[in-house]
């Protein structure tokens, strides 16, 4: 258990060094989505759209290009689990736990439309009733 902690205390404190040495490189450097999944050695489709999804928060100004570039610069130096480290990375460094959502899951979904009143229903379903009796009317004359 404590090598555990000790091992993501570590980690985390490299990412830390790693951050502040790959801030300027990210300033100069543009981010690409090819070049980042290559880098990683992302497999899967999940892990693409994750990459995907961090440098969409990039262009919209929600996450720094900094912020990104570091912590895959990071995630390089490691062997084995690239990707893991990527991603468990950016997620310490969330500022918020609604942005780990939007970075996780994409971003949320629109709220439902408000749901009808029985008074509305009600009404609705006396125009329905209405708006066909012109017709029946010309029908009988």
């Amino acid at each position: 258990m404590l090598r555990h902690a000790l091992t993501r205390l570590v980690s985390f404190a490299a990412l830390v060094v790693f951050s502040t040495a790959a801030t300027h490189a990210a300033t100069t450097t543009e981010l690409d989505a090819e070049k980042i999944k290559a880098g990683l050695h992302t497999t899967y489709l999940e892990e693409e759209g994750f990459v995907d999804r961090a440098l969409e928060l990039v262009e919209k100004g929600k996450l720094s290009a900094s912020t990104v570039y570091s912590t895959f610069v990071w995630a390089r130096s490691h062997s084995v689990h690239r990707f893991q480290h990527f991603k468990q990375g950016l997620l310490e460094r969330a500022p918020s736990e609604s942005f780990c959502r939007e970075l996780l899951y994409g971003p949320p979904a629109p709220p439902p439309p408000p749901a009808l009143t029985l008074k509305r229903r009600v009404l609705d379903g006396i125009l329905s009733v209405l708006s066909i009796l012109p017709p029946v009317r010309r029908l009988l004359r």
